[in-house]
């Protein structure tokens, strides 16, 4: 075990608990975090060069898809951040589980969606296209 494990195992949380993220591109967004693996998540450390880009291209008002959004940490940052319908996609349903739990967990307008996008012979999967008929075109994906 690491230097930077153990000092992290000692002095961090042990189990999973909503908490509010302080720093980052969610900050003020409540969510479950386990510091075993969501540390940086939690001290706004998590993907700072996608954060980058996703303050210079949205604003206020803009409606977000968020495909493949795990349990929503860019959801609820972008309904956060631009205070309209975020429509959230991802195709786990155990996921999806925790993606609910955590927009229950806030005040924000996040949409739900179990599913997976893409090419399906089926005719099972979901599309750009369908979504955006189905709630409202958006503005960033």
């Amino acid at each position: 075990m690491s230097i930077r494990s153990t000092v992290k195992s000692l002095l961090l949380p042990k189990s999973v608990a909503p908490r509010r993220i302080p720093f980052g591109l969610a900050s003020g967004v409540v969510m479950e975090i386990d510091f075993s693996f969501q540390a940086r998540l939690y001290f706004g450390l998590y993907e700072t060069e996608i954060a980058d880009r996703v303050r210079a291209l949205t604003r206020p008002g803009m409606r977000c898809f968020d495909i493949g959004s795990g349990v929503g940490y860019y959801s609820l940052a972008l309904a956060r951040r631009c205070g309209a319908e975020v429509v959230a996609v991802d195709a786990s349903p155990s996921v999806a589980k925790g993606l609910r739990r955590n927009v229950a967990s806030n005040d924000l307008p996040v949409t739900v969606v179990e599913g997976r996008v893409g090419e399906d012979e089926t005719g099972g999967a979901l599309t750009i296209d369908g979504l955006a008929e189905a709630y409202s075109p958006p503005d960033f994906i």
